[in-house]
């Protein structure tokens, strides 16, 4: 992950505080190559001190009762995305957009379970998407994108030492 990425990110994470209560949620299938990496992220981070990660696989529109419940702040939604660059390359993805850039394997739209939950709870989302290069079932993640996801759980274990110590 560039330099150029992770201002990006921190950009969009910028209102994060100690008060705060982030979820991130990874999104993706494990069995489609880069389409898991959310789901690996998150496995990856373990547990935490300070995000409360969850795994929602391809329904996320399941969880989304009991991500209000936890009432975060924040929720990060991490999964692969169709954005600019090569393989690897992680972005925020915007609200308005996320439909274009994230496809879902199920009915309902990415962007309505968005608006759900910000209706539910009023969580500011930050959605960071990773770009894929295979999607094909069966097949491993690729390197591109598998040390992406090594560099976003660094990024997050850092950041949680941080918001958590002070």
């Amino acid at each position: 992950m560039d330099w150029n990425s992770m201002d990006k990110i921190l950009e969009g994470l910028k209102s994060l505080t100690k008060e705060s209560k982030p979820v991130i949620i990874g999104m993706g299938n494990d069995i489609n190559a880069d389409d898991g990496i959310g789901p690996y992220i998150i496995r990856e981070l373990g547990d935490t001190k300070f995000f409360i990660t969850l795994d929602v696989g391809m329904l996320p529109e399941n969880f989304t009762k009991k991500i209000a419940e936890m009432c975060p702040t924040h929720i990060i939604i991490l999964d692969a995305a169709m954005i600019d660059g090569e393989p690897g390359t992680v972005e925020i993805v915007e609200s308005a957009t996320v439909d274009e850039h994230i496809f879902t394997t199920h009915h309902i739209p990415i962007s309505y379970t968005i608006q759900r939950l910000k209706a539910m709870c009023g969580a500011e989302v930050i959605i960071i998407g990773i770009k894929p290069k295979i999607l094909d079932t069966g097949e491993p993640m690729t390197p591109a994108v598998l040390e992406a996801g090594k560099n976003i759980v660094q990024f997050f274990k850092e950041l949680d030492e941080n918001l958590y110590s002070g």
